[in-house]
């Protein structure tokens, strides 16, 4: 069975652009400006998948005693 035998199901590239260049998610810090992409594609639709903050950013590692 061929894959062009049913429609196209996800967003169009113009979506997906408008999505990338909004300008107000652009000048937001890089975790906000993830989640309102996410956001903007749960509007369409779709999983977006953003990657989260880095645990490096969140565990503090101290010295041990052992």
């Amino acid at each position: 069975m061929s894959p062009w035998s049913r429609p196209w199901t996800a967003p169009s590239s113009r979506d997906v652009r408008a999505v990338f260049t909004d300008e107000y998610a652009r000048e937001l810090p890089e975790l906000q400006r993830e989640r309102a992409y996410a956001a903007a594609f749960a509007r369409l639709g779709v999983d977006y998948d953003y990657p989260t903050m880095p645990l490096r950013s969140l565990v503090r590692r101290g010295r041990v005693a052992a």
